[in-house]
């Protein structure tokens, strides 16, 4: 899954999202974000999108995200 690191209104950091928002939903992996407009920017990064990275293999990050999207 291919993620993009981004900023949304509000924080103080920047998220990772996935880039194929059809497939995967419009939320952060840490799961901030919802539906906010998003930017690009040099904020530092969301700790905990950076260990569910670090973490879980692209396998595991793509069946939570499928798992976690039918919660929501």
């Amino acid at each position: 899954m291919e993620i993009k690191w981004l900023t949304y209104s509000g924080s103080a950091k920047r998220h990772a999202f996935p880039v194929d928002e059809k497939r995967y939903g419009d939320w952060a992996l840490c799961g901030r974000g919802s539906e906010a407009k998003k930017v690009e920017g040099k904020q530092p990064l969301c700790g905990k999108c950076q260990k569910i990275l670090e973490n879980f293999s692209e396998k595991k990050v793509i069946a939570r995200r499928i798992a976690q999207g039918e919660n929501y």
